[in-house]
């Protein structure tokens, strides 16, 4: 995962956040809660 990837994903689980990203592949081998306004909704 890039490092500015993580960082994204590192946010969203000390903040207990949802990501919103159409880049879902790339956050998908963490833990995180993802959206994709494109596809999910």
């Amino acid at each position: 995962m890039p490092i500015i990837d993580g960082l994204i994903a590192a946010r969203g689980l000390v903040y207990d956040m949802i990501v919103v990203t159409g880049n879902t592949d790339a956050l998908e081998q963490s833990e995180v809660k993802l959206l994709n306004p494109w596809r999910d909704l």
